[in-house]
């Protein structure tokens, strides 16, 4: 399901007290060709950084 693991990701964030930094969302997606879970991080206008290790979204957090 696209989002579930951003979603995921996002509570488990938010049980450690942190939120993502203002003006990004965070969003995932399964990769058609590999199958692995891709994670998104946004702007408003454009992918601001894409990756399929969740551990490298901390810099995104505060």
């Amino acid at each position: 399901m696209q989002d579930q693991a951003a979603h995921e990701f996002l509570a488990h964030q938010a049980g450690r007290g942190k939120a993502i930094q203002q003006g990004l969302s965070l969003h995932s997606y399964q990769s058609q060709f590999s199958g692995e879970t891709v994670y998104q991080v946004c702007d408003a206008v454009c992918v601001v950084f894409d990756t399929i290790h969740s551990s490298r979204l901390e810099r995104f957090f505060a």
